[in-house]
């Protein structure tokens, strides 16, 4: 029988830490999953581990890049292979709550909902909350676009469930060895779905550790972080709505380069010396980019 929802689990040097979100996931409440992971060319244990757990569970497949593709890559090959009518992602260092995948396949309504999301915790090293946010719980559909794009719910993949037609249908594939490949995708997700569902409950935690992909890179960050912008920009011009939808454009982007300088200051992502360089460059970013690109695009 086919899998009601597909979990799919990005993997990259995560030895010491997918064995507990491994177990997260095995143990949810709602069991007519499949288990989807992606070793994306890792160079530490972390397909041994998998693999003994495979051998206990047969809902478990385990996938190996033959190139490094980022998170992206790999979420694109679990899609790709998925089976179930909704995606669950769930990252390799992180774990969910016995309820999670239950929770939010409620939430879809009997199908009704293409995306439902909940509310996520960010912990640090040694397990200790840094700050946690829970959606206010409601329902907004496409009659209100607006809502629908900006207003209705973080840019993550991994606090919420998604109806896979939602990528195969609409042609949506995630960039490969980027950061910021949730920034650059999710808005198209959000314009083509009828139906977003908000639930309040916290249900995912995300392990904020030092050395991860997000909290490493540097300069590419900042590049990668524009052009994840710029994507969104295309995108809304493309479809018309660019000039009626703007100013919540805007306000989404300017937040985005906040978070980011936040993060520079915070975890010392740029090299000695170059901080308060690319911060500026950051600021000036945040402050002219709408602006300036629009004299330049002549829209």
């Amino acid at each position: 029988m086919m899998p009601e929802i597909s979990v799919i689990v990005p993997i990259f040097n995560t030895e010491k830490y997918i064995a507990k979100s491994l177990n997260s996931i095995i143990g949810q409440s709602f069991s007519d999953i499949e288990i989807i992971c992606i070793d994306d060319c890792s160079s530490d244990k972390s397909a041994n581990v998998v693999k003994a757990f495979a051998r206990n569970d047969a809902r478990i497949q385990l996938i190996r890049h033959a190139t490094n593709l980022g998170p992206g890559g790999a979420r694109n090959s679990g899609i790709e292979i998925a089976r179930g009518e909704y995606l669950v992602f769930i990252d390799s260092d992180d774990y969910v709550d016995p309820n999670f995948v239950e929770t939010l396949r409620q939430a879809t309504d009997g199908g009704r909902i293409d995306i439902a999301s909940c509310g996520y915790r960010v912990l640090d090293d040694s397990g200790l909350t840094e700050w946690e946010y829970s959606p206010e719980d409601r329902l907004v559909d496409n009659s209100t676009r607006k809502s629908m794009l900006w207003g209705t719910t973080h840019p993550h993949f991994c606090d919420k469930i998604w109806r896979k037609s939602l990528f195969v249908d609409n042609n949506i594939t995630l960039p490969t060895n980027c950061y910021w490949e949730d920034v650059h995708s999710i808005p198209s997700l959000l314009y083509h779905a009828r139906h977003v569902r908000c639930c309040g409950q916290i249900l995912y935690h995300y392990f904020n550790r030092s050395g991860s992909i997000t909290n490493s890179g540097g300069k590419k960050h900042l590049i990668d972080l524009l052009l994840a912008i710029d994507n969104i920009k295309d995108f809304m011009i493309a479809r018309g709505i660019y000039q009626a939808e703007l100013k919540e454009f805007r306000s989404f982007y300017e937040g985005l380069f906040d978070f980011h300088a936040r993060k520079l200051r915070r975890n010392g992502m740029i090299e000695a010396g170059d901080t308060d360089k690319f911060l500026r460059l950051s600021n000036l970013l945040r402050q002219g980019y709408s602006e300036i690109d629009d004299r330049l695009r002549g829209v």
